[in-house]
């Protein structure tokens, strides 16, 4: 039987069978396999070098960006209508319809005996660590989109938004915005709230929370 490319690409003799890197940043490769999935992950720190964690926070944060703005513009007329920001910009700065993600919280969701976890076969030091955010959404009274012909605006924009970026927070391949080591358990977004028109900002607006937790490994 030919060998898999996938083992051939990444020079391991097997799914899930570890082999030590020379000349990279990380440790180890690995090509996991839990039944029907596969995974390239490149882990682990090289002797000597400084023991720090992956930026997984600030990884996180952009892949989610990216990935709203890619999937919920995929079905508007242009492609590019709805603007995503990592934090409430300058008024001037503002445009609509917004979606901002805001970054709330984040902390060990699960502590490992010892601070010991397996990934791909290889044991070291790490936890699962959960990071939150709210998500808001904000367009103006005039603000209106064309969605498959038809012209979206005020409330039933907003209920589009609300339904469509759901959709998109819980499709994201993640492999597709970062580097194939992150490790996401699960994630949760909750029901919008505060859902309706500001009448001194003219503004309509739903916000929602949104929960994921990851292999934070260490070593």
């Amino acid at each position: 039987m030919a060998k898999d490319p996938r083992l051939k690409r990444a020079g391991v003799t097997g799914f899930n069978k570890p082999k030590r890197l020379t000349g990279s940043k990380k440790s180890h490769i690995v090509v996991a396999k839990v039944g029907n999935k596969t995974k390239l992950i490149r882990f682990g720190q090289q002797v000597g070098e400084e023991h720090m964690a992956k930026d997984f926070l600030n990884v996180i944060e952009r892949a989610l960006m990216m990935g709203v703005s890619d999937k919920i513009n995929l079905a508007t007329a242009t492609g590019s209508n709805i603007y995503v920001f990592g934090e409430f910009p300058e008024t001037e700065d503002m445009k609509f319809p917004a979606v901002v993600v805001q970054h709330v919280g984040s902390g060990f969701e699960e502590q490992m005996m010892g601070q010991q976890m397996t990934m791909g076969g290889v044991s070291g030091t790490g936890e699962i660590y959960g990071v939150a955010y709210t998500v808001h959404i904000i367009l103006e009274r005039d603000t209106e989109i064309t969605i498959g012909g038809t012209v979206y605006k005020q409330r039933r924009l907003l209920n589009w938004i609300m339904l469509n970026l759901a959709n998109a927070v819980m499709d994201i391949n993640w492999d597709d915005y970062q580097e194939e080591e992150l490790d996401v358990h699960e994630r949760h977004l909750q029901q919008w709230r505060n859902i309706g028109f500001m009448k001194d900002l003219e503004w309509y607006g739903a916000s929602a929370d949104f929960m994921l937790t990851f292999s934070n490994f260490r070593s």
